[in-house]
């Protein structure tokens, strides 16, 4: 049974919005592995599906037991227009309620860490991730989570300095401050293990991930604190 929007607040509207609209997202990427694969196939010319299908192995695509490229492409357009069948629906579905209040405050995520008001911000470069948590809250309190990563150009009374986080926390050990003032520390100044650091950091408030290199080891980086969750779906600014 689908839930009454109209009793839901914002936060929890754009979040059902994300819920339903996942099953498209996912038809989507399916179709994107489909055309590959036929790109694949037609790269390779006559030589036959088995060397399309190896290809698509390595690149991590489906296997698709030998169907023939006439045959992908009837799946992949069939694919596409179930895909925006659900899409429609769940726009009118949504839009008919944001159309209805009039709209509400949103905050969109971009990977170097900086919130905005709209993802048709000229700011926002390639990709963005709404923030469903923030929706309906005050511009004072998106510009209060996001600090020093508020877009100037979204938010004009952001436009203030804000302490860094070396500024903001003190003290700490060795690999706390070099992760400070470089923003990254590698496996010699990490003097204890990554998962230490990356702790540490997280109760000063900070972000940070450990990565491995086959080459270089371990190294811990400092990510922005708007960026404390992995957003659950990145989009893609409509070419």
């Amino acid at each position: 049974m689908e839930k009454d929007l109209t009793t839901l607040s914002p936060a929890e509207i754009d979040e059902l919005r994300l819920d339903a609209i996942e099953p498209t997202l996912s038809l989507f990427d399916e179709v994107g592995h489909l055309f590959e694969w036929l790109n694949l196939f037609y790269v390779h010319g006559d030589s036959g599906t088995a060397i399309a299908l190896s290809a698509g192995g390595v690149l991590g695509l489906p296997d698709f037991n030998g169907e023939q490229p006439e045959e992908m492409r009837a799946l992949a357009t069939r694919k596409r227009e179930e895909a925006k069948v659900i899409e429609n629906e769940v726009n009118v579905r949504f839009d008919a309620e944001w159309d209805r209040r009039g709209g509400w405050t949103r905050a969109y995520l971009t990977p170097d860490g900086d919130i905005h008001r709209s993802w048709e911000c000229k700011a926002v470069a390639h990709n963005y991730a709404l923030l469903p948590e923030h929706s309906g809250k005050t511009e004072e309190e998106i510009i209060a989570f996001a600090r020093e990563y508020a877009c100037a150009v979204c938010y004009p009374g952001a436009a203030v300095e804000w302490p860094s986080a070396i500024e903001r926390v003190t003290g700490g050990s060795y690999g706390l401050h070099e992760l400070l003032n470089q923003g990254w520390v590698g496996e010699y100044g990490l003097r204890g293990s990554p998962e230490a650091l990356v702790a540490e950091a997280c109760a000063r408030g900070l972000r940070a991930r450990a990565n491995f290199d086959a080459d270089l080891g371990w190294s811990v980086h400092l990510l922005p604190h708007t960026r404390a969750e992995s957003p659950r779906r990145w989009s893609t600014i409509p070419s």
